[in-house]
């Protein structure tokens, strides 16, 4: 599965991870995630590559009895 995860939604290395209270089901997955570096639309797959500076983990934390 693929999803995108908003600027918003994201923490630094040394903050704290604040746990939404009214959940009762918070998972944590660790992931490899795509830096993507300027906006694309309809970019050629041999390009694609140019458009991502880097990789980087991510910890993804989510509140599945809140998710959608």
């Amino acid at each position: 599965m693929i999803f995108l995860k908003p600027p918003s939604a994201l923490i630094g290395p040394d903050q704290t991870i604040i746990l939404p209270k009214k959940s009762e089901r918070v998972d944590h997955e660790v992931e490899l995630a795509v830096i993507i570096g300027r906006r694309a639309k309809r970019v050629p797959a041999e390009e694609a590559m140019d458009y991502v500076p880097g990789y980087t983990i991510l910890l993804d934390i989510t509140a599945r009895d809140l998710q959608w």
